[in-house]
């Protein structure tokens, strides 16, 4: 699978564990304390103070690159994109640092956001709690060197603050970039604490004029 690089997105960490607890207080980050039913007494915290949550809103993102946490560990955001797969649009935040926007995707972690509607300057859109909504290309529990997908329980919310996209040129190469797009996005896996299995995760922060893609000729819009 292809995945597109976008310029003004810087790295940034959050971090977990209480054995890092001085290097936390040095970057004023928080750690996460998880129940088994995936309710949190703490949880991690972006600069932008966003804590874990089972019923994300776009009012508790925070302004800055995205981060998160993914398995305990921090997650840096250094790839987002739009591109349309399968009849509808994905919002892709991916760790990985690609090289051009249709480029094959770098090693890391990503979140797949599957959009219901068209994305579209102002749109708002959100995913209550529950299955479906895309999925998480997360490290196994069990060996950290392999990833799977996670789908799972699932919040997020997207808003779209600028939608700057020309349509498919069939004229043009297969592969192309078609604009930009900016807004904000958070996205809350509901994990279990016990372990050998899969934590709560996250990803939240705002992004801007990151890269809308197409990987060859859009397929028609799926049926709802």
């Amino acid at each position: 699978m292809r995945h597109l690089i976008t310029s003004g997105i810087s790295a940034s960490v959050a971090g977990t564990t209480v054995l890092r607890l001085a290097l936390f207080g040095v970057l004023g980050l928080g750690t996460v304390f998880c129940h088994k039913d995936g309710a949190t007494t703490g949880a991690t915290t972006a600069a932008g103070g966003f804590k874990w949550t089972a019923t994300p809103t776009l009012e508790q993102v925070p302004v800055g690159p995205i981060v998160g946490e993914a398995q305990g560990k921090p997650f840096a955001a250094k790839a987002v994109y739009f591109e349309p797969m399968f009849g509808k649009w994905r919002l892709v935040v991916h760790e990985g640092k690609l090289d051009t926007p249709t480029s094959i995707s770098g090693d890391g972690q990503f979140v797949s956001v599957e959009l219901p509607e068209d994305p579209t300057a102002g749109k708002k859109m959100v995913h209550p709690m529950g299955y479906g909504g895309g999925y998480f290309q997360i490290n196994k529990p069990d060996d950290p060197k392999s990833r799977t997908s996670w789908n799972a329980s699932n919040a997020w919310a997207v808003e779209i603050t600028k939608w700057d996209v020309k349509p498919y040129d069939e004229k043009a190469s297969m592969f192309q970039q078609g604009g930009t797009a900016s807004g904000k996005v958070v996205v809350c896996y509901q994990g279990d604490a016990a372990p050998g299995k899969f934590q709560n995760a996250w990803v939240a922060g705002t992004f801007e004029n990151v890269p809308v893609r197409y990987m060859g000729k859009p397929s028609p819009p799926s049926k709802k």
